[in-house]
């Protein structure tokens, strides 16, 4: 599993398109607000990269650490 958990940053896209490539068909968890939609940043999220492979979202800013862990049993499980 790719955890992402902070905005995606135009420096930073092609180097995790790359990663992603690299790594294959593997699930990828995408944490928080930050690495969602940008949020405060305005910009930067998962939903604004069309390229992405399909993901699981953890709402939060920031989610506990509980349900971190909560999403990454349930990933292991399926």
């Amino acid at each position: 599993m790719l955890i992402l958990t902070g905005p995606i940053t135009h420096s930073c896209k092609a180097p995790l398109l790359r990663v992603l490539r690299e790594v294959g068909d593997i699930p990828l968890l995408v944490v928080g607000r930050c690495a969602i939609d940008g949020h405060p940043f305005g910009k930067g999220g998962a939903q604004e990269m069309p390229d992405l492979p399909p993901y699981q979202k953890l709402e939060g800013c920031p989610p506990t650490p509980e349900a971190i862990a909560n999403a990454l049993r349930n990933q292991h499980q399926e």
